[in-house]
């Protein structure tokens, strides 16, 4: 500082040396260091298509500093739990994520990926609407075959009884018959 002038120097991180000033410099009383911040991108969403029992959705964004907080909300504001999530850091410093949900209930159908600047405070967000098309329906031939198979293993028990009851009467009448041929043996027989 020299007659009141003051030289002020901003250059990018890496070319200063890193975080503190640069070495030969000094700090000057009341001048305050902030932390680089940049508000990347705005979230990329898009359907990566069908998987398990629901939709696979995934957001993606760059440019941003610090890393950056995700966060899913269905429409009505509730926080959705992310399946997957990663950052990577590029040679800038700068933040690129990626990061995925799976929508198992078709009744969530609007879907919003919010990136956050923690320091900043500052969101951008991207919603994205999901056909009811795009969920896995539930096959016609399933709820058929298990009535099929119900009904099957009834007959086959409503059979089996048939079948017992049957054999028990005949065994009844076979006995009944014998003991009646053993009555008449004995009163035709000469004795």
């Amino acid at each position: 500082m020299q007659d009141g002038c003051l030289h002020l120097e901003i250059c990018d991180m890496s070319q200063c040396g890193g975080p503190g000033p640069p070495p030969g410099t000094r700090r000057l009383p009341g001048l305050h260091s902030f932390p680089p911040t940049g508000v990347g991108s705005g979230p990329q969403v898009l359907m990566e298509g069908q998987e398990e029992d629901g939709v696979r959705v995934a957001c993606s964004a760059s440019g941003w500093f610090p890393k950056p907080q995700v966060q899913w909300r269905d429409r009505s504001g509730e926080k959705l739990l992310t399946s997957s999530e990663a950052h990577a850091q590029d040679a800038d410093g700068l933040f690129r994520l990626e990061a995925s949900l799976v929508v198992r209930d078709s009744s969530v159908r609007n879907v919003t990926c919010s990136i956050l600047n923690p320091i900043l405070g500052q969101e951008k967000v991207k919603a994205i609407f999901i056909p009811e098309s795009f969920f896995p329906q539930a096959s016609p031939w399933k709820p058929a075959f298990a009535v099929s198979l119900v009904v099957l293993v009834l007959l086959i028990f409503g059979a089996g009884y048939f079948l017992k009851k049957e054999y028990a009467t005949k065994v009844k009448a076979l006995k009944a018959r014998d003991e009646l041929q053993a009555e008449l043996g004995k009163l035709f027989s000469p004795s």
